[in-house]
């Protein structure tokens, strides 16, 4: 009967220490989906476009990647454009460029809802364009030194 107690114990305590961890790790996602941090994707195909949010002790930075076929078709020649004056503030998007907010699709996922697209290529009927988030910032940035283009280095 002892050993049984036992053995029911330490799998009570198991249990409770596996749903902190299962708590744990959904805090630190949740986190992360907070700061809006992230590369957020618009449209399809000629038209699509990456916003890439990245973000630093408390500052936020954002580039446009969009691009175009060259004159002959033959070749996708891909734009980057740094948005200037990029600010966060509760789940609202701000730059000089467009201003948009952060909503939950119906999928549940995370999406920016962006003001005035820059590819003159609205999906919504208010003029808005809505890029859904794609993936994370380290998974954008290759090569092998990542840690350069997603956090300040001392």
């Amino acid at each position: 009967m002892k050993n049984f107690i036992f053995v029911v114990i330490i799998l009570v305590l198991f249990s409770c220490s596996e749903d902190i961890s299962n708590e744990q790790i959904k805090t630190q996602t949740e986190n992360i989906i907070n700061d809006f941090v992230g590369v957020y994707h618009f449209g399809e195909s000629e038209m699509e476009s990456n916003l890439i949010i990245n973000g630093t002790n408390g500052n936020y930075y954002a580039q446009l990647k969009s691009g175009s076929f060259n004159d002959d078709a033959t070749d996708f020649i891909w734009n980057y454009e740094n948005l200037k004056n990029v600010r966060i503030e509760e789940n609202k998007f701000y730059s000089d460029k467009t201003n948009g907010k952060f909503v939950r699709l119906e999928n549940g996922s995370i999406g920016l809802k962006i003001e005035k697209p820059w590819d003159s290529y609205p999906l919504e009927e208010d003029g808005s364009e809505i890029g859904y988030f794609s993936y994370d910032v380290s998974k954008y940035y290759a090569g092998n030194y990542t840690a350069a283009s997603i956090r300040i280095l001392t």
